[in-house]
């Protein structure tokens, strides 16, 4: 079973913004595979696809407890930390770029850093989508609490439908598949980019 968990804040006031860009790919692959969403035993709601083995849950609360979506999700599913898929934005990559990775510290997430804490573990993969870079004069807190701007929107559409695809590659084939896949073609698009927290 796959369970992949996509990370953002309730409420209208954030929604398009860069911090919700996982939880809106989770969301548009619900709707692309015709699933309906129900709710959860507990603070999330979930969709199921048999056919893939696949779970896509989204959090209803705050980006900073979204460990406790994370454990009660696994919890009610029956499905190990090893299942869990967390998809989020990362402001260290750029737009239009996706990294797979299958496990890591938080790198600066309060999401992952929520999940980490209540998981008691770092070893659970993770599906980072670019939304940066940060511009020298803002602050990380408030750049992802902000919206794209317009030049931004075709890498954005770009990575929201590869990260789409690498969800259903990583269901049917395994994460290895998946990172040769996309992390090889992330690179081929982005040789100059930085590295990810672990330094790979």
């Amino acid at each position: 079973m796959l369970v992949a968990l996509g990370l953002g804040n309730p409420g209208q006031v954030y929604e398009g913004t860069r911090h919700n860009v996982g939880k809106e790919v989770v969301l548009s692959l619900i709707e692309e595979l015709g699933l309906r969403a129900k709710p959860g035993k507990g603070c999330y709601s979930y969709a199921s696809d048999p056919s893939r083995d696949l779970v896509l849950v989204i959090p209803t609360t705050y980006m900073n407890a979204s460990g406790q979506a994370a454990k009660q999700a696994l919890e009610h599913l029956g499905a190990a930390t090893q299942d869990l898929l967390v998809v989020c934005d990362d402001f260290a990559l750029p737009a239009g770029m996706i990294r797979i990775r299958k496990q890591g510290g938080y790198g600066g997430h309060n999401g992952l850093a929520s999940i980490i804490y209540d998981l008691n573990s770092e070893v659970f993969p993770r599906l980072r989508i670019g939304v940066g870079p940060v511009p020298g004069a803002v602050s990380p807190v408030d750049f992802v609490l902000s919206r794209f701007e317009t030049a931004e929107q075709p890498p954005l559409q770009r990575s929201r439908a590869e990260a789409r695809e690498a969800l259903l590659v990583i269901a049917a084939s395994g994460l290895d598949r998946a990172m040769n896949a996309y992390n090889r073609k992330a690179e081929d698009s982005h040789p100059d980019s930085i590295p990810d927290e672990d330094g790979n």
